[in-house]
């Protein structure tokens, strides 16, 4: 959390933090563009306390161990500016890993390259969203969005602090953002995914219990429910609760691919070989050799593009 404040506090940015933390960070450390709010409870709570501090004309969410590059945020900004019938704007994302003791840089969300959704009413966008496309496709909260979409969606997940399952936000996210407004990704990098920790779990942020887990077991059918009536009230539509549980279904059923295949391949990593010697095997491997490393990245993607390479290497230095 304090290297990603160094960071925000390096920018022009207005930077909100909502910390559930015994350890708060010390004020005096804090820039003038950061409002830091202590907040023990969990993250629909937080989200619920975080609608008032909106007082700007755009909004993105920001984990607080990942990055967002501030060229690309302007740019998509000033694309907003331009096309007030655009609701949400996505970028490009870069998930910065470790091999070993080289970095390495992957672009992630590769299936929203070029994704654009501009029909007209609520569920269309859904439908084409969720129909319209051969696989999951996700990442939709994480957009620079305007103040009125993300204060819509901060409401939504305000009401989820019972659902059981942490993947809930992101599928409410694909579907509030998705069918609130018309949206389209660029191709500037905008977001660096911090892959180099692992990810956080606590008792109410369970990972193991995967959506389509919860979105098929009995004991959860008054959780679905509620959540189901929460959604419904997003649309004017007669037959808004049929079509968005039609909706669900098709999400559900693309997604629930993607988190078997992901539960099988932690199960297979757990299961084989010690971390211990997964850990001395990358330490051993050639720079060289490690094909995705961050320097052979910035030299041949960003090769024409010295400002936000240089930009690029700035955060990298923020992140454990």
């Amino acid at each position: 959390m304090s290297r990603s404040i160094q960071y925000w506090s390096q920018t022009n940015l207005k930077v909100v933090i909502l910390h559930n933390t015994k350890m708060p960070i010390s004020q005096s450390s804090l820039a003038p563009n950061i409002r830091y709010i202590i907040l023990e409870r969990d993250f629909a709570s937080r989200c619920a306390r975080a609608i008032p501090e909106i007082n700007t004309k755009y909004a993105v969410f920001c984990a607080d161990d990942e990055l967002l590059i501030p060229s690309g945020l302007s740019t998509m900004r000033n694309y907003l500016e331009q096309h007030p019938e655009i609701s949400s704007v996505g970028g490009a994302t870069l998930g910065v890993g470790k091999y070993g003791r080289t970095l390495t840089a992957t672009y992630t969300y590769q299936n929203m390259i070029d994704y654009s959704n501009l029909h007209n009413s609520f569920f269309e966008r859904l439908e084409s969203h969720s129909f319209g496309q051969p696989e999951y496709r996700t990442g939709a909260m994480y957009r620079l969005m305007r103040a009125e979409v993300m204060t819509l969606l901060l409401q939504t997940f305000s009401g989820l602090s019972k659902i059981s399952t942490p993947y809930i936000f992101e599928v409410t996210g694909e579907i509030v953002v998705n069918g609130l407004g018309k949206s389209i990704y660029l191709d500037d990098i905008y977001w660096v995914r911090n892959w180099i920790n692992h990810k956080v779990e606590h008792k109410d942020w369970n990972r193991k219990r995967y959506f389509q887990e919860w979105w098929g077991a009995e004991e959860y059918e008054s959780e679905r429910d509620e959540w189901i009536d929460s959604l419904t009230l997003l649309s004017i539509d007669v037959d808004s609760r049929k079509r968005l549980l039609l909706v669900v279904e098709e999400l559900n059923r693309k997604r629930k691919l993607l988190e078997i295949r992901e539960s099988r391949v932690n199960s297979k990593l757990r299961n084989r070989i010690p971390e211990w010697l997964r850990r001395i095997r990358r330490n051993l491997t050639p720079r060289k050799s490690v094909k995705n490393s961050i320097d052979f990245f910035l030299e041949n993607q960003l090769g024409e593009k010295p400002q936000l390479a240089a930009e690029l290497r700035r955060a990298l230095t923020f992140l454990n």
